[in-house]
């Protein structure tokens, strides 16, 4: 599929983690469901079968997050105990059994702490606790993380462990040292994958690093970004999330937009070609809504554009940044940008047609704007 298509996953899900070809989900009432490729019993259902729709994994409830690693999940309960199950290759699931295969939930773990956040990654576990420390699972730290008392989150990726701190710094976490990321900015969210992390900021601006094969952090290049490197200056983010060889963004509107690989769809564009900056995910057909109208002098018009867009919030409106504007009679219009909006401005008696075009697919409308003199008897309003 090259657009996004609705599933049977209901709105009672509130989160939901993807690994290898394998997806976990957990609904409101504390069950865990998955479905995909099973052939590390990374679906928990005490077998090795693939399958294509939602199940319930048994013999665990109460659960308040959940992690997806590479060929095994995690889940943690309102006690504090961590489950695990599928592929322990380093010991990601326990010291106990590594290298076997888990077919169920089985405990790994016990806190002594209120859990805040979980994470996994490529043959780790990561956990942190109310009280600011990081427990680790695996082969990258395994026990406490010496240095670290005002943890919030983690994400592991290739040999490092990212963290982000409650004073809205992140520290990289490698070969059993830490060391600070610099960044002149508050860090509010961070998402990392393989070699790749992003980086949410209190102003709602996107930085990246890492790997950019495929140019997948959306920097119009495909050269690795050694130092943090701001993205999407035009977009006030909302939301991050790092692929295998895809970034992706979401903003404060509820647009999605993705960078990266695209050869199976990844884009969700309703195209194969990869990008290496974030285009906007959907089928990109669009509607104006006033194709053709009659303005006086001095009028302002503004442009409205829906469309199809995938929108995680169900709004229909596009912004026209995301467009092109070409204007046939710059004398008689003027156009203009405000807020992700274009305005039309009639300046003097004529005929104008802009041409509107979605760069990705080449779609082009036409709008007609006729301006005739301003109506001297016309009252602009009224005051009582």
């Amino acid at each position: 599929q090259t657009i996004p298509q609705k599933t049977n996953v209901l709105s009672t899900y509130k989160d939901v983690k993807a690994g290898n070809n394998f997806i976990i989900a957990l609904r409101n009432n504390g069950t865990v469901w998955s479905t995909g490729n099973n052939e590390y019993a990374q679906l928990g259902n005490n077998n090795n079968q693939t399958q294509n729709k939602f199940s319930q994994i048994q013999n665990i409830k109460n659960i308040e997050q959940i992690a997806a690693g590479e060929n095994f999940a995690v889940a943690v309960d309102i006690y504090g105990i961590v489950y695990g199950w599928g592929l322990n290759s380093s010991g990601e699931l326990g010291n106990s059994n590594i290298g076997e295969t888990l077919t169920k939930p089985t405990k790994i773990y016990t806190s002594n702490e209120p859990v805040i956040n979980l994470s996994a990654g490529k043959g780790q576990t990561v956990l942190v606790k109310a009280d600011g420390t990081v427990y680790g699972i695996g082969s990258l730290l395994n026990g406490e993380m010496t240095g670290m008392k005002n943890a919030v989150k983690t994400e592991v990726a290739n040999g490092t462990i990212y963290v982000l701190t409650n004073d809205y710094e992140v520290y990289k976490y490698k070969d059993g040292a830490l060391e600070k990321i610099s960044i002149d900015k508050k860090i509010i969210d961070i998402s990392a994958k393989g070699d790749s992390i992003m980086y949410q900021t209190s102003d709602e601006l996107t930085y990246v690093s890492g790997d950019n094969s495929y140019g997948k952090l959306g920097t119009a290049n495909s050269d690795e970004i050694t130092t943090p490197e701001q993205i999407n200056k035009n977009l006030e983010t909302y939301s991050i999330a790092t692929g295998n060889n895809n970034t992706y963004v979401i903003d404060v509107k509820g647009s999605v937009y993705a960078s990266g690989n695209n050869e199976y769809g990844n884009l969700g564009n309703g195209t194969r070609d990869n990008s290496n900056v974030h285009v906007l995910v959907g089928d990109r057909n669009f509607e104006i809504a006033t194709l053709s109208k009659t303005m006086s002098v001095g009028d302002v018009d503004t442009v409205q554009i829906t469309g199809d867009t995938f929108n995680v919030f169900g709004n229909t409106e596009v912004s026209s940044s995301e467009f092109t504007f070409t204007n046939d009679a710059e004398n008689v219009v003027s156009l203009s940008s405000e807020n992700s909006t274009e305005k039309i401005t009639a300046n003097q008696e004529g005929t104008a047609h802009i041409l509107v075009t979605d760069p990705i697919n080449k779609n082009v409308t036409t709008l007609t704007r006729v301006v005739v003199a301003q109506d001297k008897d016309r009252i602009d309003s009224i005051k009582v």
